[in-house]
């Protein structure tokens, strides 16, 4: 299983608004081009992904799960993935605490910020679990 990372600006689509409309799977909201369109590609049914606000939040905020692989709609003529809320982190994890660990030093919100979706490594969900406050990193 591979993980992901889903970077909204909360003025467009929110942790409060993916737990109401997602708790069974909403289309991702997001344009997909260029490295964004090709992870979507790679997305596959249970994968898990962290929630991130960009703006001015700049947070990771919650967990959610690909309920739907890459698929083309109407609204999304590029394609788009579905996704389903697991969990939000007990504790929101900032880009401060992402610059103070080494695990954490080339995470895609540090990195590549402006990619809305992005591949995740195993010591990067891990450590972002950790700081989130969960027990186990799902």
């Amino acid at each position: 299983m591979a993980h992901w990372l889903f970077i909204t600006d909360p003025e467009q689509w929110s942790w409060d608004q993916q737990k109401m409309e997602g708790m069974e799977g909403y289309p991702w909201k997001a344009s997909l081009e260029g490295e964004a369109l090709t992870a979507a590609k790679q997305m596959q049914k249970d994968d898990l992904c962290l929630f991130y606000h960009g703006g001015n939040l700049k947070r990771y905020v919650g967990i959610v799960k690909v309920s739907k692989g890459f698929f083309p709609s109407d609204d999304f003529p590029d394609g788009t993935v579905e996704i389903a809320v697991v969990l939000g982190l007990i504790n929101p994890v900032s880009d401060d605490m992402c610059r103070a660990d080494p695990r954490l030093h080339n995470i895609g919100t540090l990195k590549a910020p402006d990619i809305p979706l992005q591949k995740v490594s195993q010591e990067e969900w891990e450590a972002i679990c950790e700081y989130g406050g969960l027990p186990y990193a799902p």
